[in-house]
């Protein structure tokens, strides 16, 4: 068997220049060349030749393999017969293409145009739009042109711009750039808009103040006219104008109310921006009680106290007040007297005056139902005989004690009790004798009237009860701190009723006692001067105890 076997030449073709092109000098030239045939690929050799090939100046050596352009500047060398060579080495095998011949000529024209001045809008700001115009002037608008004879000279018209409003405005601007062959130019619009709002640096900030009755008038306009202490500034420095949407406020109580007012900045390009703040009317202050309540006393003896009581209230204990929106109503916290003796009592009374927004200021004064005036004794107990045989006697005792001796009195703040100084007879007839007897009336209050009256049992064989003498008694502690000790030294005292008074004539504690040693607990009452009355059927007497 055998094989056939060859090796693949490889194939470079230029794609430009291919010959008969003319450059001028200066100008840049894309040299662009491709793989006719695939093959392992080497650098390339980059040649140009200004005599037909003669000879060879290296434009660039070992262009990597994936490269196939090479950017090349026309050289200043006139020539007809100009020609360019790529060259690869590839397994010692030279591969190569070479164009036809091209020409280079002299630059001797006017700058060509590549790109024309662009228009431009800058925002308007005093700070920097100026190096804005400046930056767009020195970047020539934009303009781009190419030249091939001597420098370039740059050149614009702008003057400024019309006046539009604020520091806005527009011009046309005319660049011309202009080398040894001539000039080009091209116009762009340069404009300067405005179309930023104001900028808030202090926003309105609310307001609120105290009623003044009035409406608060000139705050209100003093308000409003510092915009609320808002205050905007212009990037543009247009001049700013203010106006708001205030059209009143709110119905609140009394003059007061509220309005939620937008203040609006307008530059001179009717840009606008707000700032909303909140203006308030507000009555937090309480009504001025001009006259203090007064307290009132009432003795509860008067004819129709409660109607007296009623009209001290309703004239707010004799007090006034004043408020600026006015006094809406009169209230107070009367529920009634403290439970006292009777109808006595007193309490405390808060008169509250409140304005038509609900504030309150109160005044305090008591209210006193006394019972001042003493117990008054229409009918004074009467003088009786009773017959111990009679075969009643006991009853006919009985009915006289409990009907008082015939006694009445009068008190119109309470109930009255009554007390008697009766000793307690196991048999009529065993005691007879004459026996005087204290009725006692006291009312709820502590107030105490008596009167004595005789009683006389006849036809008894039994000895009298005796006289009731300072050396019957003994009492003991005194000053005393809590149990009061009474001792009687003689059994024929009898039926002993036992009264303690304090300082005032109240009693504060009765008894009536047949016996020989009487407690007295005193350690709930007190302390101060105390009178203990003590009486018996013929006699009584009375005695300074010192509770301490």
């Amino acid at each position: 068997m055998f094989g056939l076997s060859f090796q693949l030449k490889a194939h470079v073709e230029l794609d430009y220049p291919q010959g008969g092109e003319t450059f001028i000098v200066g100008q840049t030239v894309i040299i662009e060349w491709h793989v006719a045939i695939p093959h392992i690929l080497l650098n390339w050799d980059l040649f140009y030749s200004s005599d037909e090939g003669v000879t060879w100046d290296t434009l660039q050596m070992n262009i990597p393999p994936d490269q196939l352009t090479f950017e090349w500047e026309i050289p200043d060398e006139l020539t007809s017969q100009g020609k360019i060579r790529i060259w690869m080495d590839n397994d010692g095998q030279d591969y190569v293409d070479i164009s036809g011949n091209f020409t280079i000529a002299p630059n001797n024209m006017p700058p060509h145009l590549d790109a024309p001045a662009n228009d431009t809008v800058i925002e308007c700001s005093m700070n920097d739009q100026q190096l804005a115009i400046q930056t767009w002037l020195n970047n020539h608008g934009g303009m781009e042109v190419t030249n091939f004879c001597g420098d370039v000279v740059w050149s614009n018209d702008y003057s400024g711009l019309n006046d539009e409003c604020g520091a806005s405005g527009s011009t046309i601007v005319k660049f011309s750039a202009t080398d040894e062959c001539g000039f080009v130019e091209s116009n762009a619009i340069l404009t300067i808009e405005d179309t930023q709002v104001p900028v808030i640096i202090v926003p309105a900030s609310d307001m609120v103040v105290e009623s003044d009755g009035n409406v608060n008038t000139s705050q209100i306009a003093s308000w409003l006219f510092s915009r609320g202490g808002g205050q905007a500034s212009d990037a543009c420095n247009n001049t700013i104008t203010w106006t708001s949407d205030y059209n009143g406020l709110s119905d609140g109580c009394g003059d007061t109310g509220s309005a939620i007012v937008q203040f609006t900045a307008t530059d001179g390009c009717n840009n606008t921006v707000t700032t909303t703040a909140t203006f308030t009317i507000l009555d937090r202050i309480a009504p001025v009680i001009l006259v203090q309540a007064r307290d009132t006393v009432i003795d509860c003896s008067t004819d129709n106290h409660e109607n007296i009581i009623q009209e001290w209230l309703n004239s707010h204990g004799g007090s006034e007040a004043s408020d600026l929106n006015g006094i809406a109503a009169w209230s107070h916290d009367y529920a009634g007297l403290s439970d006292s003796c009777g109808v006595t009592g007193h309490a405390l009374v808060t008169f509250m005056a409140s304005d038509v927004c609900g504030n309150i200021s109160p005044t305090t004064a008591t209210l006193y139902v006394e019972h001042s005036l003493p117990l008054q004794m229409e009918t004074l107990p009467r003088d009786t005989t009773i017959d111990c045989n009679s075969g009643n006697g006991p009853e006919m005792i009985q009915a006289w004690l409990n009907d008082h001796g015939g006694a009445s009195v009068t008190d119109q703040c309470g109930d009255v009790t009554w007390f008697q100084s009766f000793p307690q007879l196991p048999d009529t007839c065993d005691a007879p004798g004459i026996y005087v007897v204290s009725f006692t009336a006291v009312d709820e209050c502590g107030h105490i009237l008596s009167a004595q009256a005789k009683v006389t049992i006849v036809d008894s064989l039994q000895t009298g009860v005796s006289n009731l003498t300072d050396d019957d008694v003994r009492i003991f502690p005194n000053p005393v701190r809590d149990m009061l000790t009474i001792d009687f030294n003689k059994k024929e005292l009898g039926l002993v009723h036992l009264t303690l008074f304090n300082s005032f004539g109240k009693a504060v504690w009765f008894s009536e006692e047949k016996a020989n040693q009487v407690f007295i607990p005193v350690i709930h009452y007190p302390p101060g001067v105390y009178f203990i009355c003590i009486q018996n059927s013929r006699s009584n007497l009375t005695r300074k105890v010192i509770i301490h």
